[in-house]
């Protein structure tokens, strides 16, 4: 059963902020979850309804280690620009994509792609291979 936090309310943070490739101040929204198996953290950014980012991590033992884990992998993925704009119209900028996958669309760097949308861009690959891999966030660094 996960319950909200309770004794790390104190020293926990609630919010905080990241810089992301191109510069821009992105902040975000923590959560803190204790279960019996240890500890969750979602990281949501601040501000943005339909798209914006969101990274989750998990730690067995504390849910410090798990903020620094969580912090580490928001450096890492705001490092990357998978997006680009080309003639009017998103385009993969180099060939790959990570994002979240939602209920009508994916989010990638932060922005909602709607399903539609996404098969246009990957019309302009017809011929290639795929590799597409799924994975639980709480458990990705």
């Amino acid at each position: 059963m996960i319950r909200p936090k309770d004794k790390f309310e104190e020293s926990f943070p609630r919010t905080e902020a990241f810089t992301d490739c191109r510069g821009a101040a992105r902040s975000f929204a923590i959560e803190l979850r204790e279960a019996m198996a240890g500890f969750f953290l979602t990281a949501r950014e601040i501000g943005e309804d339909k798209g914006g980012y969101e990274f989750e991590m998990y730690s067995a033992s504390s849910p410090y280690h798990a903020l620094g884990d969580l912090r580490g992998k928001i450096r890492r993925e705001l490092s990357t620009r998978y997006l680009t704009v080309e003639h009017g119209r998103r385009a993969f900028s180099h060939d790959a994509m990570k994002g979240r996958i939602g209920y009508d669309g994916i989010v990638v760097d932060g922005e909602h792609i709607p399903f539609d949308e996404l098969f246009t861009m990957l019309t302009t690959y017809e011929g290639f291979e795929l590799s597409l891999r799924i994975v639980e966030p709480s458990q990705e660094k």
